[in-house]
């Protein structure tokens, strides 16, 4: 029997998921800033934000799995993470009548997985690369079905069991003249890039630094590496642990013939079961027992939680979902603080994705036949100018902001649209929405308005009161205050209390 038994504590799968989850939890919205504030740029404005709010960034955050997720657990787990932004070839199919039909996205947003990569050190301000070049195994079958007319030279086959002979050798190449991509040597794309430039942004963790020499794995560094001494320490003193409470419960067995008339059979070993309720028989001549193994000592599990105390200040118990104790107050403070450790990947999440959603709006207008039919033709003219938010659902943080823009548009500190937008989480399509539905409920039922009093006069007489609706006109009572409440709950809900 084994002596030490391996022991995969999770503490390196903790040091990526719990972070990566609370990060990835948000929403995006995206916004356009104004240049020239025409009512014809407004309009434009508000169906680009429409469509990319509404339709695009569900469709995006639907896919398994997530790519604001994978973006980050990239960073986190690799050091960097690599996002494309290709245009869709299958937008366009045909239904099972034969009509064309959209479905889906007309671009597409890829998180690469950074091992394949191997892309030219120098980048632009948004992480776009001069060259690309991917190198990765694909199925045959993958292969088929993009491209039709792919030979399939060495007769890969997604059947056998055999590496070798079940994967394709996948080679693409870009730079901002040229796509290029071959299976097993075979070309299958070699055209011009039609984008003008890789269309790639790469981001690094920020955990690294730059070399001297321009090393990239001193550049794109991942949190395991920072505390891998560490791990292997936790690992090891938990085996050891765990090993010797193996031990104590299935001890070893010894056996000892009596004199040297007597022989241990050869096959007593395999033949002796500790199994519940089986009954084993003993040679006689020879004497056997159990070694006695003892439980680990204190000092060894103290020694173990030290450890798992140092790697827990590695992973703020906030980010785990544990309670702080006391106040409502005191948990936020602590969320604040475990958060703002890793504001650097978030901000890379939210420049790669707004540069991607840059790059997107330049696809609609390079692209033929590739502009959606929410936005005209004319909307974008050459301004992808976006913002893009991410910001997370905290229930607590997000009541906050509501009561500070209701009180500050009371107090006639900030207009209505600013507080929908800022305070509300609303966008500024939304806001304007809200707005003009305020304006027609205060003109149908302001007790001025001729609205109102047309519906005080249909209902009276739906309801058979046409004579007391007489008597109250006679008196001088205005229609749209029959029924309204003048409580003291009415009055502090008029100050906004």
């Amino acid at each position: 029997q084994e002596l030490v038994m391996l022991s995969r504590t999770g503490g390196g799968a903790e040091l990526i998921e719990d972070p990566v989850a609370q990060i990835s939890s948000v929403r995006m919205k995206v916004s356009r800033p104004e240049r020239k504030g025409t009512d014809t740029e407004k309009k434009a404005n508000e169906r680009i934000t429409t469509m990319l709010n509404e339709i695009w960034i569900p469709l995006i955050q639907r896919r398994s799995p997530n790519p604001i997720y994978a973006f980050n657990k990239n960073q986190f787990l690799r050091g960097e993470a690599w996002l494309q932004v290709i245009h869709n070839e299958k937008w366009v199919v045909k239904n099972p009548k034969g009509y064309l039909e959209r479905e889906g996205l007309p671009v597409v947003f890829l998180v690469r997985e950074p091992m394949t990569i191997y892309a030219s050190p120098n980048e632009n301000e948004e992480g776009i690369p001069e060259h690309v070049y991917i190198y990765y195994q694909r199925l045959p079958t993958n292969v088929k079905a993009m491209y039709p007319s792919w030979t399939n030279p060495l007769a890969k086959n997604p059947l056998s069991k055999e590496k070798e002979k079940k994967f394709v050798d996948w080679v693409e190449y870009w730079s901002k003249d040229k796509w290029f991509c071959e299976a097993d040597g075979e070309i299958v794309r070699d055209q011009p890039n039609l984008y003008g430039l890789p269309p790639f942004i790469h981001k690094v963790s920020g955990w690294g630094t730059d070399s001297p020499d321009g090393a990239p794995e001193d550049k794109a560094v991942g949190r395991l590496r920072k505390y891998r001494d560490l791990l292997k320490r936790e690992c090891a003193i938990t085996s050891d642990v765990d090993s010797q409470y193996h031990l104590y419960a299935n001890k070893n067995l010894w056996a000892q013939p009596v004199d040297d008339l007597h022989k241990i059979p050869e096959n007593f070993r395999q033949a002796f079961t500790l199994a519940a309720g089986h009954v084993n028989e003993i040679p006689a001549g020879i004497n056997f027992g159990f070694l006695e193994t003892d439980v680990p000592d204190r000092e060894a599990l103290n020694y173990l939680l030290t450890i798992k105390g140092e790697l827990g200040r590695k992973m703020p118990g906030a980010m785990s979902g544990d309670l702080l104790g006391g106040s409502g107050r005191l948990q936020d403070i602590g969320y604040g603080i475990a958060i703002k450790k890793f504001e650097q990947q978030i901000q890379n999440t939210r420049y790669a994705f707004e540069s991607a959603f840059q790059m997107a709006l330049c696809d609609l207008e390079i692209i033929p036949k590739l502009m959606p039919d929410e936005i005209h033709d004319d909307d974008i003219k050459g301004d992808y100018r976006i913002t893009l938010e991410l910001k997370g659902d905290d229930p607590l943080e997000n009541e906050r902001l509501s009561t500070r823009g209701s009180r500050q548009w009371q107090a006639g500190e900030i207009d209505l649209e600013t507080n929908l937008t800022r305070f509300q989480g609303f966008s500024s399509e939304e806001a304007r929405r809200i707005k003009k539905d305020i304006m027609v409920e205060r003109i149908m039922f302001s007790p001025t308005s001729p609205f109102a009093q047309i519906i005080a006069m249909w209902l009276a007489q739906e309801l058979g009161m046409e004579e007391q609706l007489k008597a109250m006109q006679a008196m001088g009572t205005p229609l749209a205050t029959m029924g309204e409440e003048t409580s003291p709950t009415k009055m502090k809900r008029g100050q906004g209390e």
